[in-house]
């Protein structure tokens, strides 16, 4: 594939940051002509998803086997809590938040059987999501938006696609709707768009961005999308990505957007893991940035997704849309608004529940006794502490054992089992290599190490010596698993 003189000038500075595995890792995706072509996604008959990754892991462990879980990366798979601080903080600070006309947002009345319940079901928590929105270092006098909240990142997903597939068929009733993602995605959007009748197309990898979309990539998915007689519905980069960690450039993000803009194609940021990065969650998912850097006929067409699952616990999974609405620019929100509110008086509950709202509004507005902290990071405490190391560990076993990694601001990666040469290293007892997905769960297994497989999250076949790995993890686990990577790489190489 062509690359411009600038291109090849950021892949030059690219490789210069990375690790010497996330340098095969590169080395691995540009001799490799599948994943430099935009897909369309096709799935694999029989392969489980990540929650039957998960039970699986759980019979394993129940029969005795000493398992290495990297399917989920659950936040308390660490075996460490959140901050004292923080904590202390989320108990006292429910009743600072205030309406405008002074009432208390999430009020108290003893004796109540729901503790602070209103008495009726909120769309939504405006006063929280304002917070929200200013904690990602966006001026709300300046940049209006339209947002909503839910139970989960998955149904708000699904909510905010419902209004962009309502646009896209009004726009092109005689086309099926697409959305253009990552080369690599995180595996919910396929069912997601599966029940919504939306094709999704996968951007090539790209030297300058990695697995993560690039301008020429975004570019190149469009022109496939055309071809095919699909109309782009919407376009979806993961900052960092579920499942590889890796960000995307700001001048990147700017041309992103404005060739989405330039197509009429509504750009969802999926910042989700954004608060894990190291370098902060303003830095991971720039949304303030492009706020004061876009004009609104380009920043009306922009939204993103965020939650806590991630940070504070399974348990408080709040997903939040925002979708800015400049004004005089706000057609794109009040769609994809009116849409979500539409489907929150439907049968099936997705109001956001108090306790999680009320947590989210903790984790926003939380600041620790060090004003050069990052709040975030500060309020997860050992977590993120413990994450960043893992984090660490886990590329310096790829580094020492010659495999190629790609990850570095979620508690995701995405490892290549693979030798120099790009056979894989996974085998069957005989020697032979091993290409199928659903049977290199199994032989990985073998070694103690349950992770999700790259077929997963790419429809290529260049992905089956690749597995996701998971950084929330514990010292045991990576023990676990450091130990059966050695075992099976040792034995793969007398096998080639």
């Amino acid at each position: 594939m062509f690359q411009s003189a600038r291109a090849q000038k950021q892949r030059c500075i690219y490789k210069l940051e990375m690790s010497p595995a996330e340098s095969r890792m590169m080395e691995m995706i540009n001799r490799t002509p599948e994943l430099r072509e935009p897909k369309l996604w096709q799935p694999h008959v029989g392969l489980p998803d990540l929650p039957q990754l998960g039970i699986l892991a759980r019979q394993k462990r129940n029969e005795g086997q000493k398992i290495a879980d990297m399917t989920a990366g659950d936040i308390h798979n660490t075996k460490k809590g959140l901050n004292p601080d923080f904590i202390a903080y989320y108990e006292n600070c429910r009743y600072s938040l205030r309406k405008s006309d002074g009432t208390p947002v999430f009020p108290y009345h003893d004796g109540e059987l729901y503790d602070g319940l209103p008495s009726r079901y909120e769309l939504g928590f405006p006063e929280v999501m304002d917070t929200v929105v200013k904690n990602f270092g966006i001026d709300t006098t300046k940049t209006p938006y339209k947002g909503f909240q839910t139970v989960s990142g998955r149904t708000a997903l699904a909510m905010a696609f419902m209004g962009l597939r309502e646009r896209c068929k009004e726009k092109h009733p005689d086309k099926q709707p697409s959305v253009i993602l990552d080369a690599f995605v995180w595996s919910g959007y396929q069912p997601l768009f599966r029940k919504l009748g939306i094709q999704m197309i996968h951007a090539p990898a790209n030297a300058s961005q990695g697995l993560s979309m690039s301008a020429e990539s975004l570019e190149e998915a469009i022109a496939m999308a055309k071809r095919g007689n699909f109309a782009v519905a919407g376009v979806v980069p993961i900052m960092p990505s579920n499942p590889h960690g890796h960000t995307i450039d700001f001048d990147e993000l700017v041309k992103i957007a404005t060739i989405s803009a330039n197509t009429d194609a509504p750009l969802l940021f999926d910042v989700f893991y954004a608060a894990l990065a190291k370098k902060g969650q303003n830095e991971a998912a720039p949304m303030g940035k492009l706020s004061k850097s876009l004009p609104p006929e380009v920043l009306k067409y922009i939204g993103f997704l965020t939650g806590e699952t991630k940070v504070i616990s399974s348990n408080k999974k709040t997903g939040t849309i925002i979708w800015f609405a400049p004004e005089g620019h706000e057609d794109v929100a009040e769609t994809v608004n009116r849409v979500a509110m539409d489907e929150i008086h439907r049968p099936l509950s997705t109001y956001p529940r108090i306790d999680e709202v009320w947590a989210q509004f903790a984790l926003h507005s939380y600041r620790s006794p060090n004003p050069e902290a990052n709040h975030i990071h500060e309020a997860m405490g050992q977590r993120y502490a413990l994450i960043e190391s893992n984090r660490r560990r886990i590329r310096q076993i790829a580094d020492s054992l010659n495999l190629g990694i790609v990850g570095q601001d979620s508690f995701y990666m995405v490892m290549a089992l693979a030798a120099d040469t790009g056979e894989t290293l996974i085998r069957n007892p005989d020697g032979s290599p091993i290409h199928d997905p659903i049977e290199s769960i199994q032989a990985l297994s073998r070694y103690g190490i349950l992770g999700a497989p790259g077929r997963l999250f790419s429809p290529t076949t260049v992905t089956s010596s690749m597995i996701r790995v998971s950084a929330a993890s514990n010292d045991v686990e990576l023990d676990i698993f450091e130990n059966g990577l050695r075992t099976l790489v040792d034995e793969a190489k007398r096998k080639i």
